[in-house]
């Protein structure tokens, strides 16, 4: 049995594999190409990348959700403390991104940088502290609860996750 660390490292390179692929389909990837970086699995952001010398970092994040849930909830959300990590760790010449992939069929990309914060609502959600962990302790985290038609770009992912499959079967 996988302990909670090995989990999510497999959850972290599932992401990234995927993430890069939409990347390269959205960039339309042809004689220009878009370097990609893993960051460390325990970095703030996921993916150090450029695309005609503009470099730009990604924080990935996969969820989840049945048609009632998308309905009640259409937002990506992403952890204030998380964003405020992100944003210490970027330099000013680096566009800051987040890209969520919902329920292994759509990517959705955000630039954290020319978002409408005016928006953005924040919430207070009471979650675990530590994902995949079954003693982990749920904690108050303030989350930002950004709408989904605030997306630069949405994709369909779903043959990414069939490749990814494949791959790893």
């Amino acid at each position: 049995m996988a302990t909670y660390k090995e989990l999510i490292e497999e959850q972290e390179l599932k992401d990234r594999y995927i993430a890069s692929q939409c990347l390269r389909h959205i960039l339309n990837e042809g004689k220009n190409k878009v370097r990609i970086k893993p960051a460390g699995i325990t970095s703030h952001i996921d993916l150090r990348c450029s695309f005609m010398n503009i470099p730009f970092y990604v924080e990935i994040k996969e969820r989840y959700k049945d048609d009632v849930t998308l309905e009640e909830y259409p937002y990506a959300e992403l952890k204030v403390k998380k964003y405020r990590s992100m944003c210490s760790i970027t330099p000013d010449n680096v566009q800051l991104y987040y890209m969520v992939l919902l329920n292994e069929e759509k990517c959705m990309l955000f630039n954290l940088d020319r978002l409408d914060w005016n928006k953005v609502k924040t919430v207070t959600w009471h979650i675990k502290k530590t994902q995949y962990w079954d003693q982990s302790y749920y904690v108050d985290t303030p989350v930002y609860m950004i709408p989904y038609n605030l997306a630069e770009v949405t994709c369909d992912c779903s043959q990414y996750y069939d490749e990814y499959k494949m791959m790893t079967s």
